[in-house]
């Protein structure tokens, strides 16, 4: 089983995540790097889960933000992972480090944003009426509570 560690990416290590980003994004290299700092100049960061090769194999972005519902959050705005096996040894990893971070930073919510495609049915009344609104499912939000009800 190989070993992982998660850390903080500095600012001069964000294109070493950027292979990963572009499986998940398909953004260019300069849209990766400017996201990123914004996240850092907003207080938040890039984690990134390296095997012992240094190589990376899982990253999320978060920064703490606000939300009506649930107060201070860490919102996690960009997170993939390459996995070894069938087993979600990155993902669990980063999982990990991400309630850890999130209680650091007095945060009792995790919101990952999510890309949303093949999560609705095309289909359904409420996908229709929305689009209808001219919106359309483009993200969607997962929620995990860190403590009891919020």
């Amino acid at each position: 089983m190989p070993s992982l560690s998660v850390s903080n990416l500095e600012a001069h290590e964000l294109s070493e995540a950027y292979p990963l980003i572009r499986c998940l994004a398909g953004v260019e290299t300069g849209q990766w790097i400017n996201f990123a700092k914004h996240l850092l100049e907003q207080g938040g960061g890039v984690l990134a889960a390296r095997a012992e090769d240094r190589r990376i194999h899982g990253v999320a972005g978060y920064v703490v933000g606000s939300n009506l519902r649930y107060g201070e959050v860490l919102r996690i705005e960009a997170l993939v992972t390459l996995e070894f096996s069938h087993t979600p040894l990155v993902r669990d990893a980063l999982s990990a480090a991400i309630d850890e971070l999130a209680d650091r930073m007095g945060c009792a919510v995790v919101v990952y944003n999510l890309d949303a495609r093949g999560l609705f049915k095309p289909g359904s009344k409420r996908r229709r009426a929305l689009e209808q609104l001219g919106l359309f499912a483009e993200s969607v939000d997962f929620v995990r509570r860190l403590t009891g009800p919020v």
